[in-house]
């Protein structure tokens, strides 16, 4: 990935496009479209843009689904030198409106079937309906694949604000060239494979989709407009297309083996990916069951990093199996540190810290930010940036590195320090659970308290059972002070458990409820008041 200093993400699709011109690039429903058609596509694009009056380095906006019209926009935009910047298609309008000013967008492209989020008499910016685009004049005196230096910021994604608020994330060329070639080369993407497009533009994981397919000569297969999302549609369509490789998070597999019948296989399948959130062991087992001969990688990396670590993983052997995120990635280095950026040894729980041609350039107008995650690294004489996770790990005696979670996902409760997600594994365990999220709240008393959020496979199933199961496997000090049983938990647009609307929940319910029955004596052993 060294060598890819002085690339930009125009010249490295400019090869992929042009090299394999006949292939079928994106396959949208039962349309099929060539790579000669999207290079074409994204050359009008640039005319585009470069017509009205767009220069180097403006920001434009997507404001669309996976579609032909909208890579062709996104490749445009890098071949005009312009920073382009999805925007969450299940955003509220307010949002929307508040981004286009504080991102600095001077024109959006806009899927038809969204022009109602725009929320016009508030809006400055430019608006082009991607159905409606018309082909550019080839005689417009444009240049196309404006100069870039490999440095330059090419594309900015706000995350979704699942669990705080939105934050532009700055993403140069070469920060994209290495995760792009990185992942072809890792997992062998040829033009044989069939790529499902599952990631919406505004979520990291659409640029594995999207770029390295494209880069590897293979095929996109993106669902149709107005396609029936649900875990069965999916998976039959996945069947259907003959779809080889899929990327995207736990959630999603849990909800198409649960929902989706993924215990009837794809045959085609040689390769799942996933990412975003950690992967019940249990859960884990089941969807590799119903896969025997696909081959299942845990990629991890914060968005502000793409991809930082690698796991080709194993059937877990039990319910409780920790599993890796694995071993740094090429040109990348992880480090677990202290409070005071020490090193720590090999078993010692702390902060991921990260240095590699992945990491970012910074948050967009968020300066104080920037300085506070990305730091000089300790381990180098040399000027270079390391950026801080805030998740906590540690590495094992493998040299694996072990995720446990958000460090603001550490909980001292009752004078216990307590793990969410050691809590949610021992629930996942429990073969009645479907999904399950803990979360803590602030408690006078107690300092924290852990409320449970689940749904269950059987929604006739009561909550005693599975109150007396969880007191067999916890400890007293680490049982969830309250339950809220859902029939499906919450997701944000990227498909991840949505923690923020969990929290708020569960407070709602506190409110009506506010002292918690301790009756059932076999379950909750609250401390006594000292």
């Amino acid at each position: 990935m060294l060598l890819l200093n002085a690339v930009t993400l125009p010249e490295l699709m400019a090869g992929g496009l042009r090299r394999f011109s006949d292939n079928i690039a994106v396959e949208y429903g039962d349309q099929k479209f060539t790579y000669q058609y999207i290079e074409k596509l994204s050359q009008d694009f640039c005319r585009y843009y470069q017509s009205n009056g767009l220069k180097k380095g403006d920001h434009i906006g997507i404001l669309s689904d996976v579609t032909p019209m909208a890579i062709g926009a996104m490749l445009g935009a890098l071949s005009a030198g312009l920073i382009y910047i999805p925007i969450n298609i299940h955003a509220p309008n307010a949002w929307v409106s508040d981004l286009i000013i504080s991102a600095e967008l001077k024109h959006i492209m806009v899927q038809n079937k969204y022009r109602e989020i725009l929320d016009a008499p508030g809006d400055n910016a430019f608006v082009t309906f991607l159905d409606n685009f018309a082909a550019q004049d080839n005689s417009l005196t444009t240049t196309l694949y404006e100069k870039n230096l490999s440095d330059n910021v090419a594309y900015i994604l706000y995350t979704s604000g699942s669990t705080g608020s939105p934050k532009g994330i700055m993403i140069t060329h070469r920060n994209a060239c290495s995760f792009i070639c990185w992942m072809q080369k890792e997992f062998a993407i040829t033009p044989g494979d069939r790529v499902f497009s599952r990631a919406p533009l505004q979520f990291d994981l659409s640029v594995f989709d999207i770029f390295t397919t494209l880069l590897s000569g293979a095929c996109l297969v993106i669902v149709p407009e107005n396609f029936d999302n649900s875990p069965l549609n999916v998976v039959s369509y996945m069947r259907d297309k003959n779809v080889s490789v899929v990327y995207t998070v736990p959630s999603a597999y849990i909800r198409w083996l649960s929902k989706g019948e993924l215990q009837r296989g794809i045959p085609s399948l040689r390769t799942l990916l996933y990412a975003g959130e950690p992967f019940s062991p249990c859960w884990l087992r089941r969807v590799m069951d119903c896969l025997p001969t696909t081959a299942v990688a845990n990629i991890y990396g914060p968005t502000e990093t793409n991809i930082v670590t690698c796991q080709h993983v194993s059937k877990p052997t039990t319910e409780t199996s920790e599993i890796p995120i694995g071993f740094p990635v090429d040109d990348t280095e992880i480090y677990i540190v202290d409070e005071a950026m020490s090193l720590l040894p090999h078993g010692e729980s702390g902060e991921i810290l990260v240095r590699g041609s992945t990491v970012f350039a910074g948050y967009f107008t968020a300066p104080e930010l920037t300085r506070e995650k990305l730091i000089q690294s300790p381990f180098h004489q040399y000027p270079t940036l390391a950026f801080r996770t805030g998740d906590y790990g540690y590495i094992n005696e493998k040299g694996e590195i072990i995720y446990k979670g958000r460090m603001d996902n550490m909980v001292k409760t009752r004078g216990y320090r307590v793990e969410i997600g050691d809590v949610e594994n021992a629930f996942t365990s429990i073969e009645e659970v479907e999904e399950v999220a803990v979360v803590s709240l602030p408690h006078e008393k107690y300092g924290a308290t852990l409320h449970v959020c689940l749904s269950l496979k059987d929604v006739n199933q009561g909550l005693a059972l599975i109150q007396e199961k969880i007191a067999e496997i916890l400890p007293d000090y680490m049982l969830p002070y309250d339950f809220t049983v859902m029939e499906e938990l919450p997701k944000t647009a990227t498909g991840k458990i949505d923690r923020v609307c969990l929290k708020q929940a569960c407070k709602n319910q506190l409110k009506s409820k506010p002292e918690i029955k301790t009756s059932q004596a076999h379950y909750v052993k609250l401390a006594k008041e000292s």
